[in-house]
């Protein structure tokens, strides 16, 4: 092989290389966009149905352990959303776009968080609500940390409560 059909094969192996590469990038980020999406549909759903059987106690497990044990009043923000949100669901948007985050350490997820999961409809037989919610989906240092930790669900007329602390900090490193 002369050095002409040496530099061409070379440059062949090069250009497959890059298109793998950024294939696999693009396929990595895709897969975690989606599961995040879908884990949000998971809570939304869950969410949509403990408020139409006003079920507080599946409402209070869905949210982190550490904001259910520090807020004197979520039982009474919990009591709240279910007195605002009236009637049995006809139907819902699921969530388009889910902002959020991970990390991982050493290869493995150890941190995953939805920031803002929002639906624009949904619909009861008596009005229609927003929804949006805030949730660490994994926490591997502090376990306690996992679950909602904010929902807010406003009906038609602008009516709004919102269940967790707007003022909760957590601590996004531990």
């Amino acid at each position: 092989m002369d050095n002409m059909g040496w530099i061409l094969m070379n440059k062949r192996i090069l250009l497959f290389l890059v298109f793998a590469m950024v294939t696999l990038f693009f396929c990595g980020c895709g897969i975690k966009v989606v599961s995040q999406q879908k884990q949000a549909n998971i809570i939304l759903n869950e969410l949509i149905v403990a408020l139409e059987n006003e079920d507080a106690e599946a409402i209070k497990s869905m949210l982190a352990a550490d904001l259910t044990v520090s807020s004197e009043s979520i039982d009474d923000e919990i009591q709240d959303a279910l007195e605002l949100f009236d009637g049995k669901v006809i139907s819902y948007d699921k969530l388009e776009t889910v902002s959020g985050g991970e990390s991982f350490d050493n290869g493995a997820l150890t941190y995953s968080r939805i920031s803002n999961g929002h639906t624009e409809k949904i619909v009861t037989d008596t009005d229609t609500y927003k929804m949006s919610f805030s949730a660490i989906l994994i926490n591997k240092k502090k376990k306690t940390q996992e679950g909602l930790w904010q929902i807010c669900i406003e009906n038609s007329n602008g009516n709004y409560v919102i269940i967790g602390s707007n003022n909760f900090d957590f601590n996004w490193n531990s």
